[in-house]
């Protein structure tokens, strides 16, 4: 049986998607929390982790905050997408430390080893 992952099932669209594919006959698991973004398990569909981790973060529940439930006199403006930069390689191997204490990326030596190199130490 074909299993399925979904992200923000606490929110409307989420749980309309986890419907559907259950509805299709996949094993659907549902997951409303950022960990998985944090621990950057999207890559492997194409998401970077602060995509994911921007969208798993922009669900909403059920209903707006009051505030933002309606126009504010005409001041209703469309927001651009926002595009984050690529995370360099060390900050990826960081954020798999913090997120998951360990990285199957790069070892931080590795990335050290550049400069701390005799050959590319400078004469006094």
């Amino acid at each position: 049986m074909k299993r399925a992952l979904v992200t923000g099932a606490s929110g409307d669209l989420g749980r309309a998607i986890a419907r559907r594919l259950a509805c299709d006959g996949l094993h659907v698991i549902a997951h409303a929390n950022t960990r998985l973004a944090e621990a950057d398990c999207f890559a492997t569909l194409g998401l970077s982790r602060r995509d994911a981790l921007w969208a798993a973060r922009a669900l909403t529940g059920d209903s707006p905050l009051p505030l933002f439930a309606g126009d504010i006199d005409g001041e209703g403006i469309v927001e651009p997408a926002v595009v984050f930069r690529e995370m360099s390689e060390g900050e990826k191997v960081v954020e798999d430390y913090v997120s998951m204490r360990l990285t199957l990326r790069s070892h931080p030596m590795a990335l050290l080893r550049p400069w701390l190199t005799p050959a590319l130490a400078v004469a006094a």
